[in-house]
Order: C-alpha cells, then sequence, then structure tokens
C-alpha cells in the first residue's frame, strides 16, 4: 500500500522536567530509530496528539506510536491528558465498528434481495 501522505512513526515524550525528557529522548534514541517530540505539560501533549491523530490521511502513522508521559505536571496532568487521549482513541475504533456493521448489514440486505429474485 503506498502512502500519499507525509506521516512518520513517532514518539512523544510530555514532561515538565528537562532532565526526565532528556533521559527518555537518549534512551528511545540509543534503541529505536523514531522522531521523537516533546511536549511540556499535558495539555499541549495531548493538542500535539489530537492534531495527528485527527489528520484526513487517516494512515497508521497519523498518530504517535507511543506517548511517555509524566503524571503530575502543570495546566494538566498525565492522568487527564491520558484519560483524553484514550477517549480520541476509543471514539476512532467505535466508528470504525460502526462503519463496518453498516457495510455487513447492506450487504446482508443486498445477500435478502437476491434470494427474493
Amino acid at each position: 500500500m503506498i502512502k500519499n501522505c507525509d506521516c512518520k512513526a513517532r514518539i512523544l515524550v510530555v514532561d515538565d522536567t528537562d532532565f526526565n525528557v532528556l533521559a527518555v529522548k537518549l534512551m528511545i534514541k540509543e534503541n529505536f530509530m523514531l522522531d521523537i517530540e516533546e511536549a511540556p505539560n499535558g495539555k499541549i501533549g495531548y493538542e500535539m496528539f489530537k492534531e495527528g491523530f485527527d489528520k484526513p490521511c487517516g494512515c497508521e502513522d497519523r498518530a504517535y506510536k507511543l506517548v511517555f508521559m509524566d503524571i503530575q505536571m502543570p495546566i494538566m496532568g498525565g492522568v487527564e491528558s491520558g484519560t483524553l487521549i484514550n477517549n480520541l482513541i476509543k471514539s476512532d475504533l467505535e466508528a470504525q465498528k460502526a462503519k463496518k456493521k453498516l457495510v455487513r448489514s447492506n450487504v446482508a440486505s443486498l445477500r435478502g434481495q437476491e434470494s427474493m429474485m
């Protein structure tokens, strides 16, 4: 499958402590060949995740592959931000399931019509 977008695998580090961000980035760069982006608090981290997640291409690399999140941060902590991210993912999965059910029901309807002919 050919990608028609510029998305690439990325990791997001959300932490308000520079040392923690640096430590995680060094460990990741040493072991993986992925781009690393950072956010200083959960609000910005959530907004960055949502921006990628909402890209119209729908490819699997549009959102971050992994998010490292501190729990206690100013503005918005990791628990609240993580909950928002999980809700975003869950709503997308439910939308995909609904589309699949719709297609199945349409196919079932067509099959029923064939037997009537």
